[in-house]
């Protein structure tokens, strides 16, 4: 499911300049995107900034997140993970190898910060384009992965993970 313009005008542009270029926010870098058996390349690594894991918030920011994302998750019951992803500038489009994020479903989904030519792939064949002030929902346990962007200095997007509520009658 693919939700466009989800957050008001004045939210969005409080997290780009939070997130996007920002002292305010830590990124730690990684030397690989998927797994550490995926091709080694210059252009294969990407920044994180973890807001919730490991059953905690890990962040300051983790309550703002929490109020202005939650209430757009369908059946959410509780976070798994939050955190942000930069993915570099690269002279041509790098997709990283595909992954699950955890064995189980459970509910992904992926907040775009800003318009560029990156995109996640989901299964062998959707691709959803990275397009500020976008939500998409899909499973986790589905492979799926990230690129880079040509166009734009860095992608930035909030990799969201919950659990769902179950319904019982």
């Amino acid at each position: 499911m693919i939700i466009d313009n989800l957050l008001p005008e004045n939210e969005l542009k409080y997290l780009q300049e939070a997130v996007m270029w920002s002292d305010l926010i830590e990124y730690r870098l990684h030397s690989h995107v998927a797994s550490r058996d995926e091709k080694d390349s210059l252009d294969n690594w990407y920044g994180t900034s973890l807001i919730y894991g490991d059953h905690r918030p890990t962040s300051q920011h983790f309550d703002e997140v929490h109020s202005m994302f939650h209430k757009h998750l369908p059946d959410f019951a509780s976070w798994m993970r939050i955190k942000l992803n930069f993915y570099p500038h690269t002279a041509e489009i790098y997709e990283h190898a595909q992954h699950y994020d955890w064995t189980f479903s459970h509910g992904a989904a992926i907040f775009c910060l800003n318009t560029c030519d990156g995109y996640t792939r989901i299964g062998d064949d959707t691709t959803i384009e990275s397009v500020e002030n976008r939500l998409y929902l899909f499973d986790g346990s589905i492979q799926h992965n990230s690129t880079t962007t040509t166009n734009a200095k860095g992608r930035f997007n909030f990799n969201f993970n919950y659990m769902r509520a179950q319904k019982f009658l």
